[in-house]
């Protein structure tokens, strides 16, 4: 059926949240280009944001736009009812564009499903008129030549920590529906778990919002953990919306059964999965043989392509997942499910041989990207008794990753070991090294009772297993570690050192980046500062020997806090940046949260502006939940174990405000006002930059790739900086010293 608004309908009955970037991309784009296709999966909300970015440019065309809906329209019909829609008297598109000729026009068609079949008559309006500027939305582009394709990806959602807008929205409208509904402080965790089952996807939000309306919050999230597509039954009737299989069956239809069964098998996956391991599992790593299908399920979205770090990854929405698993033969699905396994134990236990290597940032990468289905596969094999002596194997390997925080809250490793140690009581060699992995993860955990009874465990039974010379160290780097915890500071170096001995004495080298830099913080702690020095230049250039980028980002941050403390300022802040900026490529929020507090500690009292600009760092990192042997951070220091969830970290959100950190510090002796560019940060000279060529906070946020706060916050900081009050000050500032 065709709709048609020569005026425009209502389209923001209910506020936008979380879509600035969005709109002031596209308003760049409509002013740039003629045709711009808008497409994305099913209830992302292309028509709404269609229709208020007409709204937005109505005074740019004069007012001369038309919104025209042609959902369900054949590919014959789409000629009429461009017509209709524009309210032209002519019978043909040719006609009717002579008509229009020169003058401004926008014109909105709203949910085309034919669109390369309907390509012909868009292309002949374009053809035939020089300032008419055409928006579709669809769920696959036109492919007329010159046609710019916008991807409208849902919304962030949350972490495990809250504040995304996907749940900002569930709020929202969860208040819109129930004005006077009220969320014990109990079921925060429940609200963040829908939202992030929603996937930020508008329409499924939103009809959340309904049902828990109706049912609350545990039915919900019980319903919705079942079957998804429970959420169709509380989509208005008003809206000209299709069901989630009806979606499916629509865009499934477009694509070559080739394509079908490549979706049916990426389904399989929680979180996405890489290109790379996709062609590995499913192509005998012909990437070439992935890439044409890939491109076809992304063209009538299918999928959603998003990069995580330096990969790439694919995934099926949560609202597909289901039908497309369900579209694969059951023997089919079976073989994929093992296949898959297999391949992530085969990619786990490569993980844990490669963390001192040159693939070691690269395996971390790996393991961050595919966290949802490494944390389910470890979670159910843990409990499996025929499988929970590989996992509590592969664990053990992946000792040092746990430190990262990669997924969820800490304890998740520590559960996968009690239930695997649980699931099989087999004494082998494989049980002494996960109860020496449980003690190692709870002393950085602050669970110093654990540590006492984990070491204790594994001691009973390290003569009798068949261990070797790798245990038997761990098992004194251990003693060492439960050492420090009683506070016996100086015996625990003396086990340190002696440790360290033996390992190079029997050639085991390959942890004693690790062994250095705890030897180094114990004589820290005994104020042997000259001797720790030289133990990190050794702790230094054994990393660099063996690979190990992440130990050696540990051995600078230390560095760091001793050359603070001897008044080399310079070269502390040269050595935590490096340090920082490594740990956010690895994805380690306990690293960065540690940068962090150094930085609280040893210039937070230099200013107040310096103290706020540090706290701009917590929300990117949250607090270490660890502890370190240092009298700055030790018991009752922010480093105290926290039970608080964990943010996702943002390498470039992290690098930006720890370079203005860095760059304010560096610059504060300097009075704002004064006239030249040193004043601000490189960062903040970009953004004012840009402020200078008239780009709204929005538009910024979009063309720097940060988020709008981000960019608020710049702001607000230049104009204090520079003693202004308006954006035009900070422009005429701009012009005088681009010269400088």
């Amino acid at each position: 059926m065709t709709t048609i608004h020569r005026g425009l309908p209502a389209s923001h009955l209910t506020e936008f949240i979380g879509r600035e970037a969005e709109f002031a991309r596209l308003r760049d784009l409509v002013g740039a280009r003629r045709l711009i296709t808008i497409t994305g999966c099913a209830g992302v909300g292309k028509s709404r944001i269609a229709l208020r970015l007409a709204e937005l440019l109505r005074r740019s065309f004069s007012g001369a736009v038309c919104f025209i809906g042609v959902a369900g329209v054949m590919p014959e019909g789409v000629g009429p009812a461009i017509l209709a829609g524009l309210g032209s008297t002519e019978t043909t598109i040719a006609d009717a564009a002579r008509a229009i000729g020169d003058r401004p026009l926008l014109v909105v068609i709203d949910d085309l499903d034919c669109a390369p079949e309907a390509a012909e008559v868009i292309e002949e309006l374009l053809r035939l008129t020089s300032e008419t500027r055409i928006v579709v939305t669809s769920r696959q582009r036109t492919w007329i030549r010159g046609e710019t394709t916008y991807v409208l990806a849902p919304l962030p959602a949350p972490d495990w920590g809250g504040g995304a807008p996907g749940l900002d929205l569930l709020l929202r409208r969860i208040e819109e529906e129930d004005p006077g509904f009220a969320a014990p402080a109990e079921t925060h965790a429940e609200l963040v778990e829908i939202a992030r089952a929603t996937e930020g996807v508008p329409r499924l939000v939103e009809a959340a919002a309904r049902m828990l309306s109706v049912v609350g919050v545990p039915a919900t999230l019980r319903a919705i953990r079942d079957d998804l597509a429970v959420l169709d039954a509380f989509i208005p009737t008003s809206q000209p919306a299709k069901s989630t299989r009806e979606a499916f069956e629509n865009a499934i239809a477009r694509v070559s059964p080739e394509a079908r069964a490549l979706l049916g098998r990426l389904a399989l996956f929680e979180g996405g999965c890489d290109l790379e391991f996709a062609a590995e599992l499913f192509a005998e790593r012909r990437l070439a043989a992935i890439v044409p299908l890939v491109g076809e399920l992304a063209g009538a979205s299918l999928i959603l392509s998003t990069t995580h770090g330096r990969l790439r990854l694919v995934r099926v929405p949560a609202m597909y997942r289901r039908c497309a698993v369900a579209a694969l033969a059951v023997e089919d699905r079976a073989a994929d499910v093992r296949r898959i396994e297999r391949g992530l134990i085969d990619r786990l236990r490569r993980c844990g041989e490669q963390w001192f290597s040159e693939d070691h940032l690269a395996s971390i990468r790996f393991l961050n990207a595919h966290a949802a289905d490494v944390t389910a596969l470890l979670g159910s094999m843990a409990v499996d008794p025929a499988r929970a002596r590989t996992a509590l194997d592969i664990i053990s390997a992946l000792r040092f990753y746990w430190q990262l925080h990669p997924v969820d809250a800490w304890p998740r490793a520590r559960e996968w070991i009690e239930a695997g140690l649980a699931a099989d009581p087999t004494i082998d060699v494989i049980r002494l090294r996960a109860l020496q992995t449980d003690a190692y993860i709870a002393f950085h955990e602050g669970d110093v009772e654990a540590v006492h009874t984990r070491l204790a465990d594994s001691r009973a039974i390290l003569g009798t297993v068949g261990s070797g010379p790798p245990e038997r160290l761990l098992d004194r780097f251990l003693e060492a570690i439960a050492l420090l915890t009683d506070g016996g500071v100086d015996a625990a170096a003396e086990r340190f050192a002696a440790v360290i001995e033996e390992s190079k004495q029997l050639g085991l080298v390959e942890h004693l980046g690790e062994r250095y830099w705890y030897l180094a913080a114990a004589q820290v702690s005994q104020g042997r500062e000259a001797e720790a020095e030289a133990t990190l230049d050794l702790a230094v250039e054994h990393c660099d020997l063996v690979g190990d980028v992440w130990g050696r980002a540990y051995a600078w941050w230390l560095r760091a806090l001793l050359a603070f403390r001897a008044g080399r300022r310079d070269e502390a802040v040269l050595g935590l940046r490096d340090a920082a900026q490594t740990m956010a490529e690895f994805g380690d929020r306990s690293g960065v949260a540690f940068c962090r507090e150094l930085l609280a500690s040893a210039l937070g009292a230099a200013s107040d502006a310096v103290a706020s600009r540090i706290e701009e760092l917590a929300p990117v990192t949250g607090a270490s939940g660890q502890r370190i042997p240092i009298p700055e951070f030790g018991p009752g220091s922010v480093l105290a174990l926290v039970e608080s969830p964990w943010p996702t970290i943002d390498p470039l959100a992290f690098a930006d405000i720890l370079d203005r950190i860095l760059g304010g510090t560096r610059s504060a002796g300097t009075s704002a006002g004064t006239g030249a560019p040193g004043v601000l940060s490189a960062r903040e000279w970009e953004v004012a930059s840009l402020v200078a060529e008239g780009l709204a906070n929005p538009a910024i946020a979009a063309r720097l790739v940060l988020s709008r706060r981000t960019i608020e916050g710049h702001v607000q900081r230049i104009l204090a900086k520079l003693g202004f009050r308006s954006r035009s000050q900070i422009a005429v500032w701009v012009a005088r010293h681009s010269g400088e």
